[in-house]
Formats: structure tokens, sequence, C-alpha cells
């Protein structure tokens, strides 16, 4: 018997998916759009930069700050850093929300040597988890992951009730040259397939150009203005126009405290993936500034 989402495929150039394995019964469906203003988001990815103690003591910080539910704070942590930040989270009531740098590639228990699940990510009380990041796809091993891998890691993580932050922008290498975006659509139509459509709001795009990430670079706001309209072009023409307007779009590559107000003040970005800008106290200036502007422009 054909898997239902292979027969979808007609396009020649649309990647055979048969060979994954679906199960929609734990898909998490989400409510239809409302009309309620989108929260800004902030998100901060230590990535591997901090030790136990520097990252402890930030996790103490962050975790007794106030800020309005206007504004979404999500902590992209270490693997070995997340259970500490769970445990002060409860304790400081915070309203912060865990994050993982990846999910694996299979899915669910089983004999999975060196592998963290979904599954798992979920059981331990993490909200989201970041998948596609250009590092990952620039190659710890084998070359880097897959557009196809990446889409698999998708559905994992909303097969396992997490919510996604998406990276793209890896083949937007020069800020001279319009951006192509053809991966994302590749990415978007690999998606589709193995999830529903409403859970699509259940992912949001990070926007992190390659030439931007960690370079000191960042994409003018009038050229990220119009990235944003493309990947939201590209997302209603691919999945749906009504998906579109509600999915979330932030903005991730040298973002920090110097150039932010310029991004808050012109672009209609709903939010940023800082690296390096969360990594000390300057952090909290940052969200205080995005939360507050927020407030002002409700």
């Amino acid at each position: 018997m054909k898997d239902e989402h292979s027969e979808k495929c007609d396009d020649k150039k649309c990647i055979d998916t048969s060979s994954f394995i679906y199960d929609n019964s734990n898909l998490v469906e989400v409510k239809e759009k409302t009309k309620k203003k989108k929260k800004k988001i902030i998100i901060g990815n230590w990535k591997c930069y901090l030790l136990k103690e520097e990252a402890y003591k930030l996790i103490d910080i962050l975790t007794k700050i106030k800020y309005s539910n206007n504004t979404d704070l999500i902590l992209s942590l270490n693997l070995l850093f997340i259970p500490y930040l769970l445990e002060k989270i409860k304790e400081n009531k915070s309203r912060i929300y865990s994050c993982t740098q990846d999910v694996s590639l299979v899915n669910g228990l089983g004999a999975y040597t060196g592998e963290t699940t979904a599954t798992l990510i979920h059981e331990f009380g993490n909200t989201y988890t970041i998948i596609g990041h250009s590092e990952r796809k620039r190659g710890f091993c084998n070359g880097g992951e897959t557009i196809e891998q990446t889409a698999q890691k998708v559905y994992n993580a909303i097969n396992a009730k997490l919510k996604v932050i998406l990276c793209i922008g890896e083949d937007c290498l020069n800020q001279g040259f319009s951006f192509p975006f053809r991966k994302l659509r590749e990415l978007l139509s690999l998606i589709k397939h193995r999830i529903s459509k409403y859970n699509m709001l259940n992912i949001i795009i990070a926007f992190e150009p390659s030439f931007a990430v960690g370079t000191g670079n960042p994409v003018p706001s009038d050229i990220l203005n119009s990235c944003y309209s493309d990947i939201k072009k590209n997302i209603a023409e691919e999945i749906d126009t009504s998906i579109s307007e509600e999915m979330k779009i932030v903005y991730g590559g040298s973002v920090t405290k110097s150039n932010m107000k310029n991004y808050v003040d012109n672009t209609p970005v709903d939010g940023f993936l800082i690296g390096k800008g969360s990594l000390d106290e300057s952090f909290i200036d940052i969200i205080k500034y995005v939360d507050e502007s927020h407030l002002t422009n409700a």
C-alpha cells in the first residue's frame, strides 16, 4: 500500500518521502488564527560558549527578571544546563521557555545510543527546540544536515508536542545579491507532507543569513524588510495565505544591544534569535527594550 503522503507528490522533482515513518496520532492541532496582536519573541542561543559557573549565574539572573505578557523569552541552552534552567524557572516562577538546540533524527524511544530524541526532550519539560541551524548544516559530521533530515526532525519535534524554531538562510551568502530562498521552498514542501497545515503555526521561522551569523555584519533593515516579505510570500504560495499571515518570523545574525533599536523601529519581524548578544547581562537590556517598545506600539 502506498503512503498517502507519497501520493501527494506529483512533481517529478519532489523528493520521495515514502521511506519516512508517519504517525499523526500525537500531533498537536492549533486553533484557527485569532485577531490578537502577536507577541514579540526573544530567543537566546548560548550554543557552547559558557562554562557551568557562567551559565548558572546568568540563569539565576534571567529567571528573576520581569517583563510583560506581550513578550516571550526563550532560552536555548546546552543540554547539560537545561535541568538547572528548568529548576530555576519553577523556583522563581519565571515565564521563560526552555529550548534545546537540536533534536535527534530518530524518533521516540529505542536503542539509540548517544541520541536525544524529541520525546525525551519534551518529557523533561522543554517547550521549544531549534532545528536546522546553519552550524548544523555546515557539517559536524557526514557533510552536514540535509534538507530531508531537517524536515524529519521537524516532524519528530511536532509529533512529540514540541514547538520548533526553524532556521533558514544558509543559502544567503552575500548581502549584495537577492536571496534565492530556493531551499526554503524545498523544505516547506517536505514539511507540509509530514504535519498538518495548522501545525505549521507551531513553527517559528528564524531567518539567519549565513553572511550575518557571528560575523558582526548584520542585515540592513531595508533588506530585512524585503526578505521578510519574500519569506511570507513563499509560505503563502507553498502552504496557505492564512498560515503565512499568522506564522512568526524572527531575525538572527549579529544582533546586539547597539543595533536592536533599528530593527525594532524599522522592521516588521516578530522577534530575534540572538547568539553572542545573549551571553551576559547586557541581554537584559535587549529584552527590556523589545518588551517596552512592543507595549508602546500595542
